[in-house]
């Protein structure tokens, strides 16, 4: 995210300083949730663009990054890719050298997907680049909104799961 030195910490702005906002009307959550997302898109895509991923290849890089091979379908939904957009993907990944597919060895009709070194090369360049540009908002942003953001997000993600309301992730 490039640095403005002009621009005043998000916490100045007296609507982020009120604790009392009311509950959410039909549809505004949904809403407030696109939102984010777009304005998080803002903050990271250009660091993602400079080295020629895609919002998806990140996800799909750190996560088996952090697990190691994976599973197609696990991998899909613990990025959040519907499975047939992650395949797809992950071909054009294996086209790049980015990752690697194989047959699990125990079970012959399962297929893992791996880093490469060079895959492992982007994650440790971009990983770090990812984190600054988080920093760098959560410093502008009053103390605590992304944590606590992040703790709430996983609640209400665990609270609808339980329920059964889980669901294929979209493409959009």
């Amino acid at each position: 995210m490039p640095q403005n030195s002009r621009q005043p910490p998000l916490a100045a702005d007296p609507v982020l300083r009120d604790e009392s906002v009311s509950p959410a009307p039909d549809g505004a959550l949904v809403l407030e949730l696109l939102r984010l997302r777009d304005a998080m898109r803002l903050v990271f895509r250009p660091v993602l663009r400079t080295r020629g991923l895609t919002d998806q290849n990140w996800r799909l890089i750190r996560t088996l990054g952090e697990r190691g091979p994976t599973e197609m379908t696990t991998l899909a939904a613990e990025t959040a890719i519907p499975t047939a957009s992650a395949s797809r993907i992950v071909t054009r990944m294996t086209a790049a050298g980015l990752v690697r597919r194989s047959r699990d060895r125990l079970d012959r009709r399962q297929v893992l997907v791996e880093l490469t070194p060079k895959g492992r090369r982007i994650q440790a360049e971009v990983g770090p680049l990812m984190r600054d540009a988080h920093d760098a908002l959560d410093a502008r942003l009053p103390p605590g909104v992304l944590a606590d953001l992040h703790a709430s997000l996983v609640k209400a993600n665990l609270a609808v799961a339980a329920i059964g309301l889980a669901a294929e992730p979209s493409d959009d």
